[in-house]
């Protein structure tokens, strides 16, 4: 069961003025960046993404308890604000009402059976992407641009 942190006791990660985090943030990929929070500062960390503070999560039974069994506790936050102005207020970007209106209109794509109809085109796609590395070994390859490109595949 997750027992309540209080505010003060969590740990503000170090950041450069202005920029705070995005710098480690984007050296490091997320992932790494995560897995280093964690190791380092225990699993919920304050950080700065330039002028945004923000509470990082790391621990799956925290996550749990904030998307599944308390989600209507937790809103997106000003940092969607911007986020909003380019993919408008859909399932990324809402909350509430609006939210659950979106997800249901989307929830029936993957559901089981419907991502088992996706298999062939994700198998496709996936030997598309070792094919465009075969060249490339032994460089370096942007594996976020990479994981995009395979994703809007």
């Amino acid at each position: 069961m997750a027992v309540a942190t209080p505010l003060k006791t969590i740990p503000t990660i170090p950041g450069q003025p202005i920029l705070g985090n995005l710098r480690e943030v984007r050296q490091k990929e997320i992932l790494r960046f995560a897995e280093d929070l964690r190791s380092n500062y225990g699993p919920i960390a304050w950080v700065k993404m330039g002028p945004i503070q923000m509470c990082f999560v790391c621990e799956p039974e925290h996550l749990h308890h904030i998307f599944v069994k308390n989600a209507k506790n937790y809103v997106k936050g000003p940092g969607y604000d911007r986020l909003r102005l380019l993919l408008g207020n859909g399932l990324v970007t809402s909350d509430g009402e609006v939210w659950r209106q979106e997800r249901r209109l989307a929830q029936p794509t993957f559901t089981p059976k419907a991502v088992l109809d996706f298999h062939e085109m994700m198998v496709q796609v996936t030997q598309q992407i070792i094919e465009r590395w075969q060249p490339l070994v032994g460089q370096t390859i942007h594996m976020d641009e990479e994981m995009m490109r395979l994703t809007m595949g």
